[in-house]
């Protein structure tokens, strides 16, 4: 509940979530990119382009996807299906996060009554002093009657 108060609210949180998924995709491609795709000798000068001595352009640097592939050795494609694994592993996760925090929202929005708009205006002091209300009304702890502001403390901690 603290983290989503201040993460402030569900679409933020899978907007993080989901950029943080396609961050590692992202990168994983430039490297991958970077290392196989590209002609270092003609990029950097050492060797001509095609006997020209003018400008080179993107597509002189720029290997063809089938020669690129074929650069591809036995470590590269374990480096990729390690990446991949790791992405499914984030992504099954993420999932997991995702439908925790929509359970939170669910809390927030019918009990509580905040809804994620109004979280960037209320403080965690007024979201704990709600949640010590609807304990009364709900008794979510059942062996207490009446929560403090230490028992909520001591449960994100």
């Amino acid at each position: 509940m603290y983290n989503y108060h201040q993460k402030h609210g569900f679409l933020v949180i899978l907007c993080d979530e989901v950029l943080q998924l396609l961050g590692l995709a992202f990168v994983v491609w430039l490297l991958t990119f970077a290392v196989h795709c590209l002609e270092y000798p003609i990029l950097f000068g050492d060797e001509p382009v095609n006997n020209r001595t003018k400008k080179v352009t993107i597509s002189d640097v720029v290997k063809p996807y089938s020669k690129c592939v074929q650069g591809f050795n036995f470590s590269t494609y374990i480096i990729l299906v390690a990446a991949f694994l790791f992405f499914l592993w984030r992504t099954i996760r993420v999932v997991y996060q995702i439908a925790n925090y929509a359970d939170i929202k669910k809390f927030y929005n019918t009990a509580l009554k905040i809804e994620d708009n109004d979280l960037d205006n209320i403080t965690w002091h007024e979201v704990q002093k709600s949640i010590r209300e609807v304990q009364a009304e709900q008794h979510m702890v059942i062996d207490k009657e009446q929560l403090t502001e230490l028992d909520i403390y001591h449960r994100i901690l």
